[in-house]
């Protein structure tokens, strides 16, 4: 056991102020402990898609691949399961014909998303756009760029850690920024993303990235509803 613990240390990704536990089995939602007791899991969203425990549907699509083939690059072998999933997500979203890029987490997400916006912007307008306007409490990633552009720079302290990037607006979420959203919305949230993108000229700015609900360093924070904001509907419609 000793000896588990001082590799458990150096395992930096894991680090965390709260004490180990073992599970021995799951079902769901519940990982199940030695003692007989058992822990809802409800880290769905941190680090992957939490889809449940022991999900037979999830373990016959493993099986059917694994007798298949388990690795298989997109340019050597018809992707057939990366065509399948890019139609439900386009079908899921209502945009049927909309292209997609997958990636293998988060961070490199966020990264395709922002090299895709830049590129289409400046094929389209001919502008040279490139800057990137995040909130004051926001977590696009752990890679340098991601870390950089984030609103919640306690994970990146340094300013000359972030390459020129940080926040721009406050966060829109109505817990954090003191505006009241009384009877049929307020323009606040929308008017400061705006008054960023003027400060630092439309022709400059690629993209806006907002977290729909703020998780990581807010705790799941939800900005208005559309159909109650109407100065989120003006912005959206004037952009």
């Amino acid at each position: 056991m000793d000896r588990y613990l001082s590799h458990r240390e150096r395992l930096l990704t894991s680090s965390r102020p709260l004490p180990d536990f073992e599970a021995v089995g799951s079902d769901g939602p519940w990982l199940h402990l030695a003692d007989g007791r058992r822990i809802f899991d409800g880290s769905s969203g941190l680090l992957c898609a939490n889809v449940g425990q022991g999900s037979p549907a999830v373990f016959s699509r493993i099986e059917k691949q694994f007798s298949r083939y388990t690795f298989g690059g997109a340019a050597v072998v018809h992707p057939h399961i990366q065509l399948e999933l890019m139609d439900r997500l386009c079908q899921a979203v209502g945009r049927p014909e909309d292209s997609v890029a997958l990636t293998t987490c988060g961070s490199l997400g966020v990264e395709v998303a922002v090299g895709l916006a830049r590129n289409i912007v400046r094929v389209r307008d001919g502008k040279q756009r490139g800057e990137i306007l995040t909130s004051d409490l926001s977590y696009h990633g752990n890679s340098v760029f991601t870390l950089g552009v984030a609103g919640n720079q306690v994970r990146n302290p340094r300013p000359e850690d972030r390459c020129g990037l940080g926040p721009s607006f406050p966060a829109p979420y109505p817990p954090t920024h003191g505006h009241a959203h009384e009877g049929h919305g307020c323009d606040a949230c929308a008017g400061e993303v705006a008054r960023a993108i003027d400060s630092r000229g439309a022709e400059n700015v690629a993209a806006v990235l907002i977290e729909p609900v703020n998780g990581t360093t807010g705790g799941a924070f939800v900005p208005p509803r559309a159909a109650t904001c109407a100065g989120c509907r003006r912005f959206a419609g004037s952009r």
